[in-house]
Order: structure tokens, then sequence, then C-alpha cells
């Protein structure tokens, strides 16, 4: 499908080429306003975490499971369950790409 990339009144867009302008509410963005958007999104991807910074960020402290270690000797599962859960919602949230 052929695209275009044209300036709304929040910034660039690509659309279809075959949408049409309904009541001037956009026009076709100028070379120099593309170039500037790439710019500004290469930017943004540089800056943006890495999965492996998110899931970092994201586990439940160490602290958390040394605890839960302890009691699940002890005999209580609970604490390591919910914490092996968590770790798996980390793990759901920010998987890993696939190569």
């Amino acid at each position: 499908m052929q695209t275009k990339i044209i300036m709304t009144a929040t910034g660039l867009l690509e659309v279809p080429e075959w949408c049409e302008n309904m009541e001037g509410a956009w026009r076709e963005a100028t070379p120099e306003e593309i170039a500037v958007h790439q710019a500004a999104l290469l930017e943004f991807k540089a800056k943006a975490p890495t999965w492996e910074q998110q899931r970092r960020a994201a586990y439940p402290d160490w602290q958390i499971m040394a605890d839960a270690l302890v009691e699940e000797r002890a005999g209580n599962p609970e604490k390591m369950a919910a914490y092996l859960e968590a770790c798996a919602d980390v793990k759901r949230r920010f998987p890993k790409p696939k190569e």
C-alpha cells in the first residue's frame, strides 16, 4: 500500500495515499519536516530503555526473595510463590524480543 506523510495539528502522520484531506485538516509534510521527525524518532529510540533495563527496574527487590527463601525453608511456600509470580509478571510485561 502506498503511503504519504502529512502534517497535522499534532505532528507528522503516515497515512494511506488514498486518504482525503477533509476541510484542510492537514497538508503534505515537507522534506525538512520529515527529516526533523525522523531524527527525533531515532533520538527517542536511542534513549528508550531496553527490555533488559526495563526488567531490571521492575523485578521485585532481592531482599523480598531472601525473605521468601527463608519462609519457604521454614515450611511456608506462599511468599516464594508470590515472588516467583511477580518475576513471571515482569517477564510477561517486558518480553525478550525474538531475534
